[in-house]
């Protein structure tokens, strides 16, 4: 079972569904914290901050076959920079709350760290956050 806590600046559950066939967290989970990224151009300009960090790409939702990178590759890209583990924006227009995940592809040559889906309204949630300074 998945499951994710924000723990500063407040204390809130997070609703998040592993990307298939994410890898599991250890035993002891993850306690980082997050960077928002808007897409793979800005983690490029902000890779020397992710070493140890939690990646939350924010992407703007234009099409599913639009967010095929974020859903896919995004890990692994986040990897080689040194994230512990990735949430993506769910794949969808609007939410309800409710995550939508897809399917990951590891790259084979770089670290397989974790992976999940982030309903949309947690992700502008992180990304407010972010703007205004605090630590996620």
């Amino acid at each position: 079972m998945e499951w994710a806590e924000l723990l500063t600046p407040l204390s809130k559950k997070l609703n998040i569904l592993g990307q298939v066939p994410t890898v599991s967290t250890p035993p002891e989970g993850i306690q980082a914290s997050v960077i928002v990224v808007s897409d793979l151009e800005e983690l490029e300009t902000v890779k020397d901050q992710v070493p140890g960090k939690f990646v939350l790409f924010d992407y703007n939702y234009t099409s599913y076959n639009d967010a095929l990178p974020y859903r896919r590759q995004a890990s692994s890209i986040a990897a080689k920079y040194g994230a512990v583990a990735t949430l993506v924006r769910s794949t969808t227009p609007f939410s309800i709350n409710s995550p939508h995940s897809s399917g990951v592809q590891y790259d084979p040559d770089l670290p397989r760290i974790p992976t999940a889906a982030l309903t949309v309204e947690d992700a502008a949630l992180l990304r407010r956050y972010q703007e205004a300074g605090k630590r996620i």
